[in-house]
């Protein structure tokens, strides 16, 4: 890690959070009005679209694999990702997805459980998934 970024996460853990909260994490807001990538109108209604359906999202059975319940709160939204990621998959019905970054899995899991049936998922991580500590996978 640089020099700079080290100095600025140990800065960030020296302020108190502005409210009280089991977690917390610091966010940089940047200009984008001098960004040259801009989305297209196709991926804001695939974003549009995608909310709507991770508001009417049903995680109760990845829910019931986690094994760390009330933490993560799978099924919340707004607040965690997972509903999101069911949403774009219900959205876009992708034939194949790659997920990079396995962790426990509950984000493939939450995808997986939204695919058509014809559709695959391939997650990959640096450590095997049945040495990750608190793994929701199963064989």
């Amino acid at each position: 890690m640089r020099l700079r970024e080290r100095a600025l996460r140990k800065l960030l853990r020296t302020i108190d959070p502005p409210v009280k909260a089991r977690h917390s994490e610091y966010s940089i807001l940047l200009s984008t009005d001098d960004d040259k990538a801009k989305p297209s109108e196709y991926l804001m209604d695939v974003a549009l679209d995608a909310i709507q359906a991770a508001r009417k999202v049903d995680l109760g059975k990845v829910a019931e694999r986690a094994k760390r319940q009330p933490v993560y709160h799978i099924d919340q939204w707004p607040g965690t990702h997972y509903r999101l990621l069911a949403g774009l998959i219900i959205t876009i019905k992708p034939k194949q997805v790659v997920e990079i970054g396995t962790g426990t899995g509950l984000s493939c899991l939450s995808m997986k459980e939204f695919l058509p049936r014809e559709s695959k998922i391939a997650t990959f991580d640096v450590q095997g998934w049945k040495d990750y500590p608190e793994t929701h996978l199963e064989e």
